[in-house]
């Protein structure tokens, strides 16, 4: 899992990830599958621990939490909050408040992607 690529780093996952991730683990099919796996490996980060407080990864790999952070702010007035890229944009944007953060996302399609890079540009991330 990409979890373990950061190592040394602090990762926050946006709440609306597992949003998505919901949507697609019923099924047999191999996206859906995925889904299960991407759902049982983060459980298995926090076991017991409340996700949206930093927990270890394992040492020397750096912590992980869980931001339930996207409430639209000011700067995305006009922005529908029913749209995850827009709940994503949120969180990182309420997140980099608080601390300096890299934004990581990998898009389903060229053309969402081509969108999602210009709103990051647009509020100079």
């Amino acid at each position: 899992m990409s979890l373990y690529g950061f190592e040394g780093n602090d990762i926050i996952l946006p709440q609306v990830i597992f949003e998505e991730l919901d949507k697609f683990k019923d099924g047999q099919e191999t996206p859906n599958k995925h889904a299960r796996d991407a759902i049982r490996f983060v459980n298995a980060i926090f076991g017991e621990s409340n996700p949206k407080t930093w927990t270890t990864r394992g040492e020397h790999l750096g912590k992980l939490k869980v931001s339930i952070d996207d409430k639209l702010p000011k700067e995305m007035e006009g922005y529908d909050k029913d749209i995850e890229d827009n709940q994503f944009l949120a969180t990182v944007l309420n997140e980099i408040k608080k601390d300096k953060c890299i934004i990581i996302k990998k898009q389903k399609n060229d053309q969402r992607e081509y969108c999602f890079r210009r709103s990051y540009r647009g509020f100079g991330l």
